[in-house]
């Protein structure tokens, strides 16, 4: 019975358009800004390091740090070239919140969806542009074409992001939790356009016009010692951005319901699987 209602449910929802927007994003990003480097960034800032480590651009580049987060990837740019000048944009004005905390004035600042700010950029206007974790939200190929035309010739671009194959655990559960509270659901959240594999993502540069592409694949387990700390983890920390409004996985009650999933399954790690690469475009 309850897989029945949850599949009216999710019918219903769909055929309404009752789906989860880009603006929910944001809003699923304002509940965790104040949790997000401590819980996800101080293990996978690694990642962005080695994306961020092969980059090599003028002395006075302009730098476009897209879906910026808490500015991460322009501190550590900054740390390098202080003369960049740097554009971050999010979505989540509580990310904003802490990217401005963190950069203290050095970058600009604008809360905007990707391809709403991009749409209004000029043609030729970045060196490089960057875009952590997020390429995923809005569709991956409309954004990477509009970075290509708002590239100057020979900028480069570096993305880094989930796979289709991450959260394996995470994904075991969730539909066990969407039976159980099928009746709450109002929001539609649609399964994300990850990449496959780092060919994908090859696939996709190539598509949007660039060339000189290198793509990487990796995997980083969060262990934990208990499924409450699991819980946590995967509610604090963005992992969940956008599902987390199809089940308030905020909601103490879910939370519960969320450990003693894990707990049934035995599950007590969490696989991040993700896809890294650079490009650039045509001169």
């Amino acid at each position: 019975m309850g897989r029945v209602q949850l599949w009216y449910k999710v019918l219903k929802n769909y055929l309404l358009g009752n789906v989860v927007t880009p603006t929910d994003i944001g809003n699923s990003y304002d509940l965790v800004s104040s949790s997000y480097n401590d819980r996800f960034l101080n293990i996978m800032h690694k990642y962005n390091i080695v994306m961020l480590s092969q980059i090599s651009l003028p002395e006075q580049a302009k730098v476009l740090d897209l879906a910026c987060g808490t500015g991460f990837n322009s501190e550590y740019l900054l740390g390098l070239r202080p003369n960049y000048t740097i554009d971050g944009v999010d979505i989540s004005e509580g990310m904003l919140k802490e990217a401005a905390l963190r950069l203290r004035g050095k970058v600009n600042l604008y809360q905007d969806s990707m391809l709403s700010f991009l749409k209004n950029c000029k043609d030729e206007e970045y060196h490089m542009i960057i875009c952590s974790w997020a390429l995923k939200y809005q569709p991956p190929l409309e954004v990477l074409k509009e970075c290509n035309r708002a590239l100057k010739p020979g900028g480069q671009i570096a993305v880094i992001l989930n796979s289709r194959h991450t959260l394996p655990e995470i994904r075991r559960i969730y539909k066990h939790l969407l039976i159980r509270n099928s009746k709450g659901i109002k929001k539609l959240m649609l399964e994300l356009p990850n990449p496959k594999n780092e060919k994908h993502l090859k696939k996709w540069f190539i598509k949007a016009g660039f060339e000189e592409i290198y793509t990487f694949g990796g995997a980083e387990k969060f262990r934990f010692d208990s499924t409450e700390d699991m819980t946590q983890w995967v509610t604090s920390t963005g992992a969940l951005a956008g599902f987390d409004i199809m089940v308030d996985l905020h909601d103490r009650n879910i939370k519960e319901q969320v450990s003693n999933l894990f707990r049934q399954f035995g599950i007590m790690t969490v696989t991040h699987d993700f896809v890294w690469g650079r490009a650039k475009k045509c001169e």
